[in-house]
This record gives C-alpha cells, sequence and structure tokens, in this order.
C-alpha cells in the first residue's frame, strides 16, 4: 500500500484491544500481536474498516507522480475470505477524473514467520507497482501501526518504514 494512505489509514486507527491472558511480544516499534484472531480485534474494535474519502496534494515520493496535484483519494478496507485476511484498495484522482493511482491490497497472517504481512499492487500515473510490507509493531494505546515497506515502481525499489 502506499505510504501515504497508510499514513492517512493510521489517523483514523482508534485504540485496539488485547484480550485477557493473551499475551503479545514488544518491541521497540511497538507490540506484535500473537495471532491473527487478536489483529482483527484490534483493527475491528479500532473502526479500522469501511470506506474513507479525503482531499489532499500530491507530495512527489512515488515514482512518476509528480508532487503538487490536487486530488481526491478513496481508501476501502474489509475483512475478505471468510474473515481470514483485510481486503484493501484505494484510489487517488485528479478534479478532471484523471487516476493518479489505484490498487488493492491484501493483508494476512504468515503463519511460518508468527507475524501479519501485506501485499499490494496497482497502477501509479498507469505504471504498475508492487509493494509488500511486514507488521513491525503496534502501539495499542493509541492504535498506531509501524510497517516495514518494499515498494516497486518503474523498475525502482523503495524500501522504508512509514
Amino acid at each position: 500500500m502506499k505510504k501515504l494512505l497508510l499514513v492517512l489509514l493510521l489517523g483514523v486507527i482508534a485504540a485496539g484491544t488485547v484480550s485477557a491472558g493473551e499475551q503479545a511480544t514488544a518491541s521497540e516499534e511497538g507490540t506484535l500481536p500473537e495471532s491473527w484472531e487478536q489483529y482483527v480485534r484490534h483493527v475491528t474494535g479500532g473502526n479500522d474498516l469501511g470506506t474513507w474519502v479525503g482531499t489532499n496534494k500530491t507530495e512527489g515520493i512515488y515514482e512518476g507522480v509528480p508532487a503538487g496535484l490536487d486530488m481526491t483519494m478513496v481508501f476501502q478496507r474489509r475483512l475478505g475470505d471468510e474473515g481470514n485476511t483485510i481486503v484493501e484498495n484505494h484510489t487517488w484522482r485528479t478534479s478532471d477524473g484523471r487516476v493518479l493511482s489505484t490498487g488493492t491490497g491484501v493483508t494476512y497472517w504468515d503463519a511460518e514467520s508468527g507475524t501479519l504481512k501485506f501485499s499490494n499492487s496497482g497502477f501509479d500515473m498507469g505504471e504498475p507497482y508492487t509493494a509488500e510490507m511486514t507488521l513491525l509493531g503496534i502501539d495499542f494505546s493509541t492504535g498506531t501501526e509501524r510497517w516495514k515497506n518494499v515498494e516497486k515502481s518503474r523498475g525502482n525499489n523503495c524500501r522504508g518504514k512509514p
């Protein structure tokens, strides 16, 4: 997923929950949930599913998307696969209807690593991009999530922590 959308999403996430008796692994990035079920409780308890629409200006941080364009963003997030994934999609449009970015992603529990992963792909200004993210931690008191992001667009890799 795009870093800007993640930042916007984090702005609407409320406090998550941890059930009594459930442990979570703490790190300097926050706390890692012990299970998919714990993460789903965090997401549903924080009003983190739904549709958001907002306006903003591009910042020029994505390959091929110039800075300074006014845009409307639509971001949707819902449970998928009978509650075993979270499906997300986004669209950024200019006022004249041009699509700046559109994409779809899936958050899932990776049993091998015991953590959450996110895979996203789409198009920025008509050119394909892919992104993979791994959850670094959650501050359950604020709902803030930290992810390690690796994105490839127009042949270039971008790595960072949104």
